[in-house]
């Protein structure tokens, strides 16, 4: 007698036999495959694992699901443990993906379970919307793998981890997206600001470029003390590529390759908080000719206006990655100061490294004296108002309109904070003296807020 099965058990034997017969599973497929196996891991304590389905499947498990960069042992420890599953396996449905990326109040620390369990989530950013994924002939499994690869090289920093970089990949998709800026760029530009924003600070030692000159670190001499550790980031993109089993590019042209490395590296580059106002006025200057030559639009299936809109374009993925690595101080409120505190800590850690040197402690990292909450007032205002201001212009009214508000209400709450309390207590210190509600949840972007008109802010 055929057996027969349904639910995931049809569907990943289903998975199974494909596997067997084709190289690549479409990205639809895959993200169906993380469902239909969450489901079977979720019950897969209350199994026969003597049963035929298991049986049969034993060897597909260990050689397919290991090519997509998944290791099954995980799964099946993690299901019988107290029924708990590992994270990866947590898949959720692509609507409820969809919302985690455009939601502008993502709060990245409720995430941060190890790279595994957001990859599903980032190898959903490249298919929401303009499916780069099937535009660019790029294995999903190959991605994947290049995605926990670079992630695994991030360290357990306060701030610069890996947390982090889902946060800037999140706010990168939310601002081309849910924001509306994708207009302002072609399909090549997409993909090389969502894969930059995953490796852009990959390897952070939890220490400045300032530090690492100072001390003569190895780093600083390879890359000449300038922009020391943006660049040693930008190297690591590009080296875990090459890897073997991690080039999702293989199939790109030579030439086009060249101009999305260009890309990457531009973008990466633009982290460096030394050239902040370098890039406001560049940013400030071009919208100041906005009317006699305004920025170019749709241009992803016209090559006239892909030259036009060349130079214009390159500042913008600069500019944009640049925004998305401050994006959390456009965060509400409760989601913002957590991640200052974890900021000071980072840099309070530098500090107690410049003490047992004997070297110099930098402004800002000293524990015994500094305060994060004390200079945020200042930040917020003087630095990242200007670059906010002219960013919001290519964003719908109603995405702007929300990252100004969270915007000005920290830094309302900063400066209320050290009013009352002063400036000599930590922003540790300081937060559980809060007597008024943290307005955690944040607003929300209306179910149609990429059909909003453009910001004019």
């Amino acid at each position: 007698r055929k057996e027969t099965y349904v639910g995931a058990y049809g569907k990943l034997l289903d998975f199974l036999k494909e596997c067997q017969a084709k190289e690549v599973i479409s990205a639809a497929r895959y993200l169906d495959l993380l469902g239909a196996v969450d489901d079977l891991g979720s019950n897969l304590g209350s199994v026969n694992s003597s049963q035929k389905f298991f049986q049969g499947t034993e060897q597909y498990f260990a050689q397919v699901l290991p090519a997509m960069g998944i290791d099954i042992s995980k799964v099946a420890k993690g299901s019988r443990d107290n029924g708990k599953q590992n994270g990866f396996f947590r898949c959720t449905s692509e609507t409820d993906l969809t919302a985690i990326l455009e939601d502008p109040g993502f709060n990245c620390r409720r995430r941060d379970k190890g790279v595994e369990a957001d990859v599903p989530l980032i190898i959903h950013g490249f298919i929401a919307h303009y499916d780069l994924l099937s535009r660019y002939n790029i294995d999903t499994s190959v991605l994947g793998t290049w995605v926990q690869a670079v992630g695994r090289q991030y360290a357990s920093n306060p701030y610069h981890s890996w947390m982090h970089a889902v946060d800037v990949f999140q706010f990168c998709h939310l601002s081309i997206f849910a924001g509306g800026a994708g207009d302002f760029f072609n399909f090549q530009d997409v993909l090389a600001l969502l894969t930059a924003s995953v490796a852009h600070d990959v390897r952070h030692p939890g220490v400045n470029n300032a530090f690492l000159v100072s001390t003569g670190s190895p780093i600083a001499i390879t890359y000449n003390d300038r922009s020391v550790l943006e660049s040693m980031h930008a190297s690591v993109f590009f080296e875990t590529l090459y890897a073997p089993g991690n080039n999702f590019l293989s199939s790109m042209s030579a030439s086009d390759f060249k101009t999305f490395r260009t890309k990457v590296i531009e973008a990466i580059l633009a982290t460096d908080m030394s050239i902040h106002f370098e890039l406001v006025d560049k940013l400030t200057a071009r919208m100041s000719k906005d009317k006699e030559c305004p920025f170019i639009t749709n241009t992803k299936s016209n090559k006239e206006r892909q030259q036009a809109s060349k130079t214009d374009r390159r500042m913008l993925l600069q500019i944009f990655m640049h925004t998305a690595d401050l994006g959390h101080t456009c965060r509400p409120w409760a989601i913002h100061k957590n991640l200052v505190i974890d900021l000071e800590e980072e840099f309070f850690r530098q500090g107690d490294r410049e003490r047992e040197l004997g070297v110099p402690i930098m402004p800002m990292m000293d524990r015994s004296k500094d305060s994060a909450a004390a200079g945020q007032g200042f930040f917020l205002e003087k630095l990242v108002f200007p670059l906010l201001e002219p960013f919001c212009y290519f964003l719908s009214a109603e995405l702007s309109s929300i990252l100004q508000d969270h915007l000005a209400e920290n830094k309302q709450r900063w400066g209320k904070l050290v009013e009352v309390h002063g400036k000599t207590k930590s922003a540790r210190d300081l937060l559980p003296l809060e007597q008024d509600g943290e307005g955690e949840a944040g607003r929300r972007l209306p179910k149609d807020g990429r059909a909003g008109s453009k910001s004019k802010a």
